[in-house]
C-alpha cells in the first residue's frame, strides 16, 4: 500500500542531549549557608586556576564545588565574569586527565540543575511575556525557552489561545519558530482539535519549522469534515509546501502518513527509544503529548525503553481512526503493544494504557487474528526479536487452525520460517504449534518440524558437530581438537554426501564446520540447506590463508544473518584457541537466551508428548516420529528420568527393531532406578503389544532372568514385558513348580 514509503522518510532528527547525573543533596542549613558565603571565591579561583594550568589547586576546588547545591553555584557561574568563556574553561578541564572526572561531573552538576529551572512553569510564562517586550528581552528570554524545550508547549499554546494576548501571537509564533523541533510534537499532536485561527497559525510556524513529523496532523485536520473551509484553505497551502520538501506522493492521505510515522517511530524504538524527540533526559523518561479542549496539553511520562512503542501505537489508532480498514496499521499497533509490554521494566506503570481502559496485549492480537498475527510474527523474526516472535506463535496457537497456519494469502509462511529462527525458544514454540495442529495434509516445510521437537528432547550438555573436510585439508586436525579438546561428537566426511547415512541416523547437529575453499564452501552450503537436519544449523568455514576478506564479500548476506561464522587458518594453526571462540559466537547466535533446567525439562516434555500424539495417530501423512527416533534412543539415557520415562512411551509406538532393543536396553539397566525401570517395562509391553517380540535372545534371557529374581512392583512390570512377549508358557511353569 505504502509505495511511498522509502522516499517518504519520515524525519524525526536528533536532539544533542548531554547526559546527566542527579544533583549532590544540599547541605543542612547551617553548613550551606557557611558554604555559600564562600561559592563565589570559590568558583572564581577554580576558573583561574583552570586557565593557568594549576592542576592540584584547580582538582581540589573542583571537589569541593561538587558539594555545592547545585543551583546556587549555577547562579554564581552564569552571573561571575568567567560567564562568556565557560566553553574555554570546560574544554581545558575535560582535557586534563587530572581534572576531566570533577569537570564532566561538574558539568553534570550544572546541565542538571538548569534543566530543573528552565522547566519552571512560572519562569516560562514570565519569558513568554517578555518576548514581547523588545528585541533585547526576546532575545534574553528565547534562550531560557530553548532551554525549556517541549515543556514550553502547553503555556505557550494557552498564550496563543488566550483572546486577551492577540497582540503578542506574533512573538510567539516567533518564538515556536525559534524553538523547532521540540514544539513539533506537542504542537501537531493538538492542531485537529484547536479553533480555526489557531490551527492556521500553527500550521503555517510548523510548515516554517520544517519537520515532516507534522505532516500527517495537519492532514488530518484538513481532512476532517468539521474544520473551518477557510482555515482548510490555508492549512492546505502550509501542507504542500512541507509535503514538497518532503516528496510526499499527492494522493497521500493522513492515514498513510500516519502509517508510515508509525513505523518510522517503531524503528526509531528498535534502535534506541532516548534517540526519539520527546525523551527527557533529567527524568530519564519519554514524553507522551496529549491534548484536550479542557486540559490543553498535558504531557504523560512514560518508562524510556517503551517511548517508541507507546509512540508507534498512537500514530497506528490514529491511522486505524481515519481507516480502519488499513491492515497494515492494525499489524503495527499489535506489534507495538506486545512489544511494549515485554519492554516495560518491571514494577513501573504505562500511564498511557490503564488497565481499567485498555484488556492486556493479547486480548487484541487473539481478536484481530491469524492474518494480522503472521504480519506480528513476520516483523518479530525480520527484527530480531524473539520475545515478540514467541507473543505471535502463542497467539496463533491459540487461535488457528491447521489451514490458517500454513497459508498466508501467497506469502512465505512465518511460522514455517520460524522453524529455522535462530533462538531456540521460537523454532520449538513454532514446532509445538505445528505439530498441535493436526494437519491432515503436508506443506512446505513440514519435514523441519519433527527434527524440530527432536531438537527441544535433545537439550544438554553433549554437543555434536558434523565437520565436512578431507584428511589432506585439515579435516584429521578439525576431528581431533573437536573431539579431545572441546568435548564435541563429531562426524567427519570429504563431502555431505558422504555422511548423508550418518546425519540421517543420527539426533542431530548443533554445529557445521566446513574445511574448504570458496567455491566449494559455496557448494556445501546449499547442500545443507536442502537437509531438514542441517538446514538452520550454525556454520563455521575455516578457511585457507588469505580467504577472508573474499569471503566476507561473497557470503556478505549470510555472515550478517549469523548463518555463517568465517574464520583462516593454515592446517597448522587449527587449534583450540582458534575454534573454541568461533564456537562460542556461533552457539550464542543460535541458541538464544539460556534456558534453565527446568524449563528446558519442560520443553522436552512437550515435545515428547507431541511426537507420542503424532505416533499414536499411525499413518500420519505429514510428520514421521522416525526423523526423531535417535533423539529418542539418546533420551533413554538421559539423567532426567521423566524424559527417559516418556521417550520410551514414544518408541514404544514405532514399528521396528531398534526402537523395541534400545527400550529393552534401558529397562533392563539396573543401574537405572526401580521407578525408571518399572515404567521403560511398560513401554516394552507396550511396543510388544503392538508389533510382537523384536528382542535378540540376549535381552530375552535378560528379561526372563529379571522375572525370576525381580519382586514386588518390578517384577510385576517384567512379567507384564514377559507376557507380552509371548514367550513360552515353560517359563511360567517353572516359576510356579518352583520350591
Amino acid at each position: 500500500m505504502l509505495k511511498f514509503t522509502r522516499r517518504f522518510g519520515l524525519c524525526l532528527g536528533l536532539v544533542a542531549l548531554l547526559a546527566v547525573c542527579p544533583a549532590v543533596q544540599a547541605q543542612d542549613d547551617a553548613a550551606g549557608d557557611a558554604a555559600a558565603a564562600g561559592l563565589d571565591q570559590q568558583w572564581e579561583d577554580y576558573a583561574h586556576y583552570v586557565q593557568v594550568r594549576q592542576v592540584p589547586l584547580a582538582n581540589a576546588l573542583g571537589q569541593k564545588l561538587l558539594e555545592a547545591d547545585a543551583g546556587q553555584l549555577l547562579d554564581i557561574v552564569e552571573s561571575s565574569r568567567h560567564a562568556r568563556n565557560l566553553d574555554t574553561i570546560w574544554g581545558i578541564a575535560t582535557r586534563t586527565a587530572e581534572l576531566k572526572e570533577a569537570a564532566n561531573k561538574l558539568i553534570a552538576h550544572l546541565e542538571t540543575a538548569k534543566l530543573q529551572r528552565a522547566r519552571q512553569a512560572q519562569r516560562i510564562i514570565d519569558d513568554l511575556e517578555r518576548l514581547s517586550k523588545g528585541e533585547r528581552h526576546y532575545q534574553n528570554a528565547i534562550r531560557r525557552l530553548r532551554e525549556a524545550g517541549q515543556w514550553v508547549a502547553p503555556h505557550l499554546l494557552n498564550a496563543l489561545t488566550d483572546e486577551q494576548k492577540k497582540s503578542q501571537a506574533n512573538s510567539l509564533l516567533r518564538a515556536t519558530r525559534d524553538i523547532g523541533l521540540p514544539l513539533v510534537y506537542p504542537f501537531a499532536s493538538a492542531i485537529n482539535e484547536l479553533e480555526p485561527v489557531t490551527q492556521v497559525q500553527l500550521a503555517q510556524v510548523l510548515q516554517e519549522i520544517g519537520y515532516a513529523r507534522a505532516l500527517p496532523y495537519i492532514l488530518q485536520a484538513i481532512e476532517n469534515p468539521k474544520t473551518d473551509a477557510h482555515a482548510r484553505e490555508q492549512m492546505q497551502s502550509a501542507f504542500d509546501k512541507l509535503a514538497q520538501r518532503h516528496r510526499i506522493p499527492a494522493d497521500a492521505n493522513a492515514a498513510q502518513l500516519f502509517l508510515v510515522l508509525g513505523e518510522n517511530l517503531y524503528t526509531r524504538a528498535t534502535d534506541d527509544p532516548r534517540k526519539i524527540p520527546g525523551y527527557d533526559v533529567l527524568e530519564m523518561k519519554g514524553v507522551v503529548w496529549r491534548y484536550s479542549r479542557t486540559a490543553g496539553l498535558v504531557p504523560v511520562r512514560v518508562p524510556a525503553p517503551i517511548f517508541g512503542d507507546v509512540l508507534a501505537m498512537d500514530a497506528a489508532r490514529d491511522a486505524l481512526k481515519l481507516d480502519n480498514d488499513l491492515d497494515a496499521a492494525l499489524s503495527l499497533w499489535l506489534a507495538a503493544n506486545l512489544r511494549r509490554e515485554n519492554r516495560l521494566p518491571e514494577g513501573e506503570a504505562d500511564l498511557t494504557y490503564p488497565a481499567n481502559k485498555w484488556h492486556p496485549p493479547a486480548f487484541y492480537a487473539q481478536t484481530a487474528g491469524a492474518l494480522r498475527l503472521h504480519d506480528v510474527l513476520d516483523r518479530a523474526l525480520n527484527s530480531n526479536d524473539p520475545a515478540l516472535a514467541l507473543d505471535a506463535i502463542q497467539a496463533l496457537g491459540n487461535i488457528a487452525g491447521t489451514e490458517v497456519l500454513v497459508n498466508r494469502e501467497g506469502t512465505i509462511q512465518p511460522l514455517l520460517a520460524a522453524l529455522s529462527y535462530p533462538d531456540r525458544r521460537v523454532r520449538f514454540n513454532a514446532g509445538f504449534v505445528l505439530t498441535n495442529a493436526k494437519p491432515q495434509d503436508t506443506f512446505p516445510g513440514a519435514q523441519r518440524v519433527v527434527p524440530v521437537l527432536a531438537e527441544a528432547v535433545r537439550q544438554s550438555e553433549v554437543k555434536s558437530a558434523v565437520v565436512v573436510a578431507r584428511e589432506d585439508a585439515g579435516g584429521g586436525k578439525l576431528h581431533s581438537v573437536l573431539e579431545t579438546e572441546l568435548q564435541f561428537g563429531v562426524s567427519r566426511g570429504d563431502s555431505l554426501g558422504a555422511l548423508a547415512d550418518r546425519i540421517n541416523a543420527s539426533a542431530g547437529a548443533d554445529l557445521l564446520i566446513i574445511r574448504a575453499d570458496l567455491d566449494e564452501l559455496a557448494k556445501v552450503l546449499n547442500q545443507a540447506s536442502t537437509d531438514y537436519k542441517l538446514a538452520s544449523v550454525p556454520v563455521i568455514a575455516v578457511l585457507p590463508p588469505n580467504r577472508l576478506n573474499a569471503a566476507r564479500v561473497r557470503f556478505a548476506r549470510r555472515i550478517e544473518a549469523n548463518r555463517l561464522f568465517p574464520v583462516e587458518a593454515a592446517d597448522d594453526t587449527i587449534t583450540k584457541e582458534l575454534l573454541e571462540p568461533m564456537i562460542q559466537q556461533a552457539t550464542a547466535a543460535y541458541v538464544g537466551a539460556a534456558i534453565e533446567a527446568d524449563e528446558a525439562e519442560q520443553l522436552a516434555l512437550r515435545a515428547l508428548a507431541l511426537l507420542r500424539e503424532v505416533a499414536l495417530a499411525r499413518g500420519d501423512k505429514v510428520f514421521r516420529v522416525t526423523d526423531a527416533q535417535a533423539a529418542l534412543v539418546d533420551a533413554l539415557k538421559d539423567p532426567r528420568e521423566s524424559v527417559a520415562k516418556a521417550s520410551g512411551a514414544v518408541l514404544s509406538l514405532l514399528d521396528n527393531q531398534a526402537a523395541q532393543q534400545a527400550i529393552a536396553t534401558a529397562a533392563l539397566d539396573d543401574t537405572r532406578s526401580e521407578t525408571l525401570r518399572i515404567a521403560l517395562l511398560g513401554s516394552l509391553a507396550e511396543s510388544a503389544t503392538y508389533y510382537g517380540n523384536q528382542m535378540d535372545v540376549t535381552q530375552t534371557d535378560r528379561l526372563l532372568a529379571l522375572v525370576k529374581e525381580a519382586t514386588g512392583p518390578l517384577a510385576v512390570a517384567a512379567s507384564r514385558a514377559h507376557g507380552a512377549m509371548t514367550l513360552p508358557t515353560s517359563n511360567a511353569v517353572q516359576l510356579i513348580v518352583k520350591d
